[in-house]
């Protein structure tokens, strides 16, 4: 039951079994990398997608293991692996190794958020993985822990017993991973709903910050507007396919459980450059991503954005907050409205102009317009300032009361913020941040 390894050809000996085997690990990731990217351009979703790749990558596996003896990797690396065993243990052998190899990966994108000391099961996947690399080396290729496993007659023989319970055991094992994933996902989106709703638990930016001590002190301003970077690909048939990036700003307003929720300016998603570069009526994008990079140099993807029913320029981001923290990472912001703002008070924006994370320009209030819904400013907003908060000041306390949102071009000192007082309103539906999500939303909005 034991199985062996031959060399294919009879060439020299360069390069050695150990990058042989190295590299077919790495063509089996490029098909399963090529897998995912196929499903999530059928589905948009990225957990289904995640689920579809995986039962093609899993058939696609099995099936050349069963018929040639090796993988699609060890194929075209020219290492092949004999199963010389009876009719029920060679299915449940290639059942194994495909457990023990490639099980912790699945895990690690089901379970996968944002790497912190908060997942001890994501660090022992890859220290699993760590120590299988380091018996490869040492055994120059010949074997490591999987081989051993797999090799092992006390692992095998309860997979070889009863063809039935192997196929329980193993489906068994995947269909939990996958609903247990589910249920997560459906707790999120329920405790999304409520707070959409503004129910009981509706987010009003204040959770992670005590009443006590309203606004926040100068410290912590450089924490207050968290880096937005996003880009997308539309492919054109007839011309070259456009790739645009953009940045801008965002503010955090709260946390519920471990999700973030941030606001930033709509033209901050880069939907109307993909409306734009759209050349035949639905925009084809094959990539979208939006991330958030905070002040201390952790990142997070954006999750879900939402669309507004009215024509102010905000839109709410959700991600997942896992291994964030407050005061080391950024800074919750509330708007009280218990600061009344007047035509010279001092004002700070905060955001990242062309890329200068953290920048502070300072100015006053220059105007209150539309009913108080825009708040006019000479202080210096430029591209990339967009989405982040206006700050008043108060004693040695600064207030959020406002979104940056745009400059009068060609004129200086000439500024807008949207009240941050319209920041938090029912009439707003959630779509995903990734490429099907996108295209929904330039068709619901310029179509």
């Amino acid at each position: 039951m034991t199985p062996h390894s031959i060399q294919l050809s009879d060439g020299p000996k360069s390069p050695s079994l150990f990058w042989r085997r190295f590299a077919a690990v790495l063509i089996d990731l490029l098909v399963l990398d090529i897998f995912e990217r196929i499903a999530l351009g059928i589905i948009g979703t990225n957990l289904w997608a995640l689920i579809l790749a995986w039962a093609a990558f899993l058939l696609v596996w099995y099936t050349s293991s069963h018929l040639t003896g090796a993988s699609p990797g060890k194929l075209l690396a020219g290492t092949i692996t004999r199963y010389k065993v009876d009719e029920f243990s060679g299915p449940a052998l290639i059942l194994l190794r495909f457990i023990v190899v490639w099980a912790p990966l699945l895990a690690i994108k089901l379970l996968y958020t944002t790497p912190s000391e908060s997942h001890p099961f994501l660090w022992l996947c890859l220290l699993w993985y760590l120590l299988v690399a380091v018996g490869m080396a040492i055994t120059r290729g010949k074997g490591g822990l999987q081989d051993q496993i797999c090799d092992s007659q006390t692992m095998a023989s309860p997979l070889t017993a009863h063809s039935k319970t192997r196929k329980l055991v193993i489906c068994g094992a995947l269909l939990l991973c996958v609903l247990l994933r589910l249920h997560w996902a459906y707790l999120a989106d329920v405790q999304w709903q409520k707070d959409h709703r503004g129910g009981d638990s509706a987010v009003t930016g204040n959770e992670t910050l005590p009443p006590e001590t309203p606004g926040i002190p100068f410290e912590s301003l450089k924490l207050s507007a968290p880096f937005v970077r996003g880009y997308f690909i539309e492919e054109d048939s007839l011309s070259p396919n456009d790739t645009v990036r953009w940045t801008g700003s965002a503010v955090v307003i709260g946390k519920i459980k471990d999700k973030l929720y941030l606001v930033t300016n709509r033209h901050v998603l880069g939907l109307e450059e993909l409306a734009a570069s759209d050349d035949d009526g639905t925009p084809e994008t094959s990539n979208y991503d939006l991330r958030i990079i905070f002040a201390s140099g952790k990142y997070a993807t954006v999750e879900h954005f939402t669309l507004r029913r009215d024509d102010f320029d905000l839109t709410w981001l959700v991600i997942d907050g896992t291994g964030l923290v407050e005061g080391r990472d950024y800074q919750t912001l509330e708007y009280t409205g218990s600061i009344p703002i007047r035509l010279g008070d001092d004002v700070v924006a905060v955001g990242s102009p062309n890329e200068l994370h953290g920048t502070h320009t300072f100015g006053k209030i220059s105007a209150i317009r539309e009913s108080g819904a825009v708040i006019q400013t000479d202080a210096a907003i430029n591209p990339g300032n967009s989405g982040g908060p206006l700050l008043v000041k108060s004693g040695d306390r600064y207030h959020w009361i406002g979104v940056n949102t745009w400059k009068v071009g060609g004129n200086d000192n000439l500024g807008f913020a949207i009240s941050a007082a319209l920041v938090i309103t029912d009439d707003q539906v959630r779509v995903e941040a990734n490429a099907r999500g996108a295209t929904q939303a330039v068709e619901e909005l310029y179509r």
